[in-house]
C-alpha cells in the first residue's frame, strides 16, 4: 500500500502500522500540501520506502521528457524514484522511450479510467496502473469492471504489471478495488483516518477495559 503524501511529517504518523510501503504524489497532492516536488524527493530519498513516485509536468511528449531529464538530474534521484505518466498519447510516447533507454526505471501509468487504457499502458511497459476509482464511479463508469478487465488481460499474457487503486472517498471504494483484483492501493492520510477510526471498535476496547478491571477487582476481594 502506498500514502498519498509529500509531507514528510504526514507519513511519520503512519510510518509504524508497518502498511505502507512508499508513498505517492502528484502536483495536485503537492499543492495542496504547499511541498516543492524537489523537497519530497530530499525528505524520503533518506526513509527505508520501497518506491516515491513523483508525477511528471507538461502535455506533451517534449515538456514530459524534458521534466523527466530534470527529474534524474536530481542530486536526490536513486533507483527508489518512481515516475508517474498519464496514460495517453503523449504518455505512452514517453514511457515506451523511458523504458527503451532504461527498462528497470519504475513507470506508474496514471490517470487511468478505461480498462483498454490499462491494456496500452501494460503493454507499453509500465509497472504499475493507477485507476482512479472514485472520479470513475463520479462519471458513471464501473471502475470494479474495468480493473477487472485489466487484471483478467495481464494475467492472459503473464505481464508483470501491477495494478493500483487510487482516488478514494471511502473505505468501501478500497475493499471492492481489492476485490476486483487491484494489486495494492494508495490512499490519503484522511481516508486512513476513516478506516481506522470505528466507533464500533473504540466501544469494544471499552468493554474489554472494563470487564478486565471488573474481573482484577473481584479477584482481590476473593
Amino acid at each position: 500500500m502506498f500514502l498519498d503524501s509529500g509531507d514528510i511529517k504526514q507519513y511519520k504518523n503512519f510510518e509504524n502500522i508497518g502498511v505502507f510501503k512508499g508513498i505517492t504524489t502528484n502536483p495536485s497532492i503537492l499543492f495542496k500540501e504547499m511541498i516543492q516536488r524537489e523537497n519530497v524527493l530530499n525528505d524520503f530519498s533518506k526513509e527505508n520506502l520501497s518506491y516515491i513516485f513523483v508525477q511528471l509536468t507538461g502535455k506533451t511528449y517534449k515538456e514530459m521528457k524534458i521534466d523527466y531529464d530534470n527529474v534524474r538530474r536530481s542530486v536526490n534521484f536513486n533507483e527508489k524514484v518512481g515516475i508517474k505518466i498519464p496514460i495517453n498519447m503523449e504518455g505512452l510516447k514517453l514511457i515506451n522511450h523511458i523504458k527503451k533507454e532504461n527498462r528497470h526505471q519504475i513507470v506508474l501509468g496514471t490517470a487511468l479510467y478505461t480498462a483498454i487504457q490499462g491494456v496500452l499502458g501494460a503493454k507499453a511497459g509500465c509497472d504499475y496502473l493507477a485507476f482512479y476509482v472514485n472520479r470513475m464511479e463520479s462519471n458513471h463508469i464501473d471502475p470494479y469492471q474495468e480493473i477487472m478487465i485489466t487484471k483478467n488481460y495481464i494475467a492472459l499474457h503473464s505481464l508483470s504489471t501491477k495494478i493500483m487503486g487510487a482516488s478514494f472517498k471511502n473505505p468501501s471504494q478500497i475493499v471492492k478495488s481489492l476485490n476486483a483484483g487491484a494489486d495494492t492501493i494508495t490512499m490519503s492520510p484522511e481516508i486512513i483516518q476513516s478506516m481506522l477510526s470505528n466507533p464500533l471498535v473504540e466501544e469494544a476496547i471499552d468493554q474489554f477495559e472494563k470487564d478486565s478491571t471488573n474481573l482484577a477487582e473481584r479477584n482481590s476481594i476473593d
